[in-house]
């Protein structure tokens, strides 16, 4: 992984987190112990010290399930942590098979005794330095699962991710003292209360792109809030280099970014113009975070999904209410994703709100309702600004690593259309920035 990290830098790729499957754990096949691989990654603590001189954190990946293997698994056997059945046996795990045949014990979540320890379990990697844990799995609950508080098993099953992703998100967020990330995937109705989100193991395939692109606007009417996805899909064909930059460039215009996959996601395991166009892409998001930023605080201020589907500030568009290959980043952004894996240009038709609309990279000029058809090559996929935006960006150079680099730069305003009224935004510490409109703005 420091390979990884001297190549991002050496690549002058912006990058924040690096993240670690479950590799990171000595029994690493559906069990999480919270034991370090100190044969693979060496001290902990020094290993997090090494990616924070490079200017990274780590994420490591978690489930709450126990392989009978581990040692953690006696322990909350015998302090009864562990899920029970309706005629009080270990529960097994359901639904996923494991690779060795063993079952797997799962955590019980409401019990509070053990809700607390799976908490406490993380202080070891909080007071290293992890900075993310993402929370996979929770959806194999069996039918049969008697939770200790009483849940009926009909009601169980979907209830345990919710509490699972809960015990997780407030546990971090009571011991560090402020709010925490963690990195779900299933879930339930009031998810979007432990952000964020992933849309789990995509196939990477254009087919999976387009799939993504609609779970996303599909979770965004459900729970609204922080959701992501895995830039190349997680598993199947590897994808051409094509499809990795087109895959980016979605990313990129995301409320959370994060390229992973079985195979390598790195930019230059696609070759220099995959990483060239990469770069750029990865580059023109940091140069959004101000944008970004206020779009999150609206979210978490309204309830509000940071990636909405076409109608959302528009009910009435009817034809907005259908597209399923397209949708806004906050109240300003057209993102249009291109589902291509061919290096050529391609057709790409596209509904147009209402209004008037300018691109941000090419500066071309749309008037809403309508359709538009427009050849996009690769470097290129329509992003397109509403008129009466007042954006607020970065300059972002090659000098630039993550977001601590970025926090005090001065911020950029891009005026679109007339905009004659004040604004004010708030800044990345919390405090009010007053906009002007004034000449040449």
């Amino acid at each position: 992984m420091l390979a990884v990290a001297d190549r991002m830098r050496a690549e002058r790729v912006p990058c924040d987190v690096l993240h670690l499957d479950p590799d990171w754990l000595i029994v690493d096949r559906l069990n999480t112990d919270f034991i370090w691989n100190n044969d693979r990654f060496g001290d902990l603590t020094e290993f997090l010290s090494d990616l924070a001189d490079r200017g990274l954190r780590l994420s490591v990946w978690e489930l709450p399930y126990l392989d009978p293997t581990s040692p953690r698994y006696a322990e909350a056997a015998e302090r009864g942590y562990l899920v029970r059945t309706v005629d009080g046996r270990i529960a097994h795990l359901r639904g996923t098979p494991t690779p060795d045949g063993r079952h797997r014990g799962i955590i019980d979540l409401t019990n509070p005794a053990a809700r607390a320890w799976w908490q406490q379990l993380h202080h070891e990697f909080l007071d290293s330095g992890v900075a993310v844990f993402k929370t996979d799995f929770g959806e194999g609950l069996p039918d049969d699962a008697a939770l200790a508080d009483g849940t009926p098993p009909n009601h169980a099953h979907n209830l345990f991710p919710l509490r699972y992703n809960g015990a997780v998100s407030d546990g971090l967020g009571a011991y560090l003292g402020r709010e925490p990330l963690i990195w779900g995937r299933s879930g339930w109705a009031g998810s979007q209360r432990y952000p964020g989100q992933w849309g789990g193991d995509a196939e990477s395939t254009v087919a999976g792109m387009q799939a993504t692109v609609r779970g996303g606007l599909s979770y965004a009417v459900s729970a609204p809030g922080f959701w992501s996805h895995d830039i190349g899909g997680f598993f199947g064909p590897e994808l051409t280099p094509a499809l990795y930059v087109r895959w980016t460039q979605f990313g990129a215009l995301s409320p959370l970014m994060r390229a992973h996959g079985l195979r390598p996601r790195e930019p230059w395991a696609f070759g220099n113009e995959a990483l060239e166009l990469a770069r750029d892409w990865i580059r023109l998001r940091y140069s959004l975070l101000p944008y970004l930023w206020q779009t999150a605080v609206e979210s978490a201020a309204n309830g509000w999904p940071m990636l909405r589907p076409l109608d959302f500030t528009d009910p009435s568009d009817r034809v907005a209410r259908g597209v399923d290959d397209a949708f806004l980043l906050g109240s300003d952004l057209l993102v249009v994703p291109i589902f291509s894996d061919s290096p050529e240009a391609v057709q790409r038709t596209f509904w147009v709100p209402a209004g008037g609309w300018t691109d941000l990279l090419t500066r071309e000029t749309y008037a809403g309702p309508g359709f538009v058809t427009r050849t996009c090559d690769l470097p290129h996929m329509p992003v397109l600004v509403r008129h009466g935006c007042v954006l607020p960006r970065l300059a972002v150079t090659a000098e630039h690593r993550n977001t601590d680099d970025l926090l005090h730069e001065p911020w950029i305003f891009d005026v679109y259309g007339g905009v004659t009224e004040p604004r004010t935004f708030v800044g990345f510490d919390g405090r009010s920035i007053d906009w002007q409109p004034g000449p040449g703005r």
